[in-house]
């Protein structure tokens, strides 16, 4: 079949609307009402690409961030093992949504992590996690043991930090308490907003 013989997929449905059809061996399978200026709203915001590791959990989102060899993607596995779903492994696209931040990995890294030895790697993954918690990882001696409530704000929004020793047993439990924490107040006061 030549180029000539192939049908064309998209129609013109007036203002702004395009009909997309969908072809198996020259048969119309579906028809779809495309609006194109709704369906590119999302590229007229402003998307921040970071660079750090994200899971979420229970719907949840958190960020990883550390130097290169830090254990982003290590801390990122046993969340993962224990019932966390990724969203993004080394670079994670942030994007206002409303009052949150959305965040998303970029399409070709959507559901692959890098599980160092073995290589790259496919784990159960999500589209899209609201932004709640960031970690900072860092050595144990550069942990403080009382912290002060730290934030950083990100594109208008304040999302609180923690720090968190990457490689220590406890990990996973710290992050799943911090998580529990943004939602009851904090003991020490470590979680909330300055």
């Amino acid at each position: 079949m030549g180029r000539a013989d192939c049908p064309s997929a998209w129609g013109s449905a007036g203002r702004g609307n395009y009909q997309l059809s969908r072809f198996i061996h020259n048969r119309t399978v579906r028809r779809e009402t495309i609006d194109i200026n709704r369906r590119a709203a999302h590229l007229k915001r402003p998307m921040t690409c970071l660079y750090g590791t994200s899971v979420a959990i229970g719907g949840a989102g958190v960020l990883l961030q550390g130097p290169s060899g830090s254990g982003k993607s290590d801390l990122a596995l046993r969340l993962i093992d224990e019932g966390a779903c990724l969203v993004a492994d080394d670079q994670t696209e942030v994007q206002r949504n409303g009052k949150d931040l959305a965040m998303r990995a970029p399409a070709v890294l959507a559901g692959l992590i890098e599980a160092r030895g073995l290589g790259i790697m496919r784990v159960p993954h999500v589209a899209e996690a609201p932004l709640r918690l960031i970690v900072e990882l860092a050595a144990e001696t550069g942990i403080e043991r009382l912290p002060e409530a730290r934030s950083r704000t990100i594109d208008g929004v304040a999302v609180p930090v923690i720090a968190l020793d990457p490689h220590a047993a406890s990990a996973p439990a710290k992050l799943r308490l911090a998580m529990k924490a943004l939602t009851s107040p904090p003991l020490a006061g470590a979680l909330a907003l300055p």
